[in-house]
C-alpha cells in the first residue's frame, strides 16, 4: 500500500507550474496588500466583488485619505493587475456567469490563511489624477528629434 506523501509527490509531477494545485503548495507564507485594499477585503470585509466595484471603493477611500481624485480608468487597470495576481495565486476564487464569462471574484479559503502584510510601496501617487494630466502636458510639449532632419541640415 502506497503512502499518501508519494501519491503527492506523483501527482505533483503531473501538475503544470500554473495550475491551482501548485500554486497552493508553494504559496507565500505573508501576502503584501496595499493598505488600502486590505482595508478594503478585511477591515470592511468585502469577500465577493467585481473588478468595478473594488475600483469604486478604492476611488472612494482613498479620495477620503488624501483628499485627492484619480483617474477611474487607471485605477481600475491597477486593480485588475492585482486582481489578476491574486486569482493566479490563488487568493481569489473566480465567479462564473451562466455564458462561461468570470462574472466577480471571490475571497479564497487560502486567502484567510495567510498572514496580509502592507506592501511599502504602493505607488499611489502615480494614479492621482492631477500629476497624471501634468504628465501628459508634459510629454506633448517636449518635442521630438528627427535624426533624418539633422543629417539633411548638417
Amino acid at each position: 500500500m502506497r503512502e499518501c506523501s508519494d501519491i503527492g509527490a506523483q501527482q505533483k509531477k503531473r501538475v503544470s507550474k500554473g495550475s491551482h494545485f501548485y500554486s497552493e503548495h508553494i504559496m507565500k507564507k505573508t501576502l503584501k496588500l496595499d493598505p488600502l485594499l486590505r482595508e478594503i477585503l478585511i477591515d470592511k470585509e468585502v469577500h465577493q466583488f467585481t473588478v468595478t466595484e473594488l475600483r469604486d471603493h478604492f476611488m472612494d477611500l482613498y479620495q477620503r485619505s488624501t483628499g485627492k481624485k484619480v483617474d477611474s480608468d487607471e485605477v481600475r487597470k491597477w486593480i485588475y493587475r492585482r486582481v489578476y495576481k491574486m486569482a493566479a495565486t490563488g487568493y481569489l476564487d473566480k465567479i462564473y456567469a451562466v455564458d462561461g464569462s468570470v462574472k466577480g471574484y471571490k475571497l479564497s479559503e487560502q486567502f484567510f490563511t495567510v498572514k496580509i502584510k502592507d506592501a511599502e510601496h504602493c505607488h499611489l501617487d502615480s494614479l492621482d489624477a492631477h500629476n497624471k494630466k501634468s504628465n501628459v502636458v508634459k510629454k506633448v510639449v517636449a518635442p521630438k528629434i528627427n535624426k533624418n532632419q539633422d543629417i539633411i541640415k548638417s
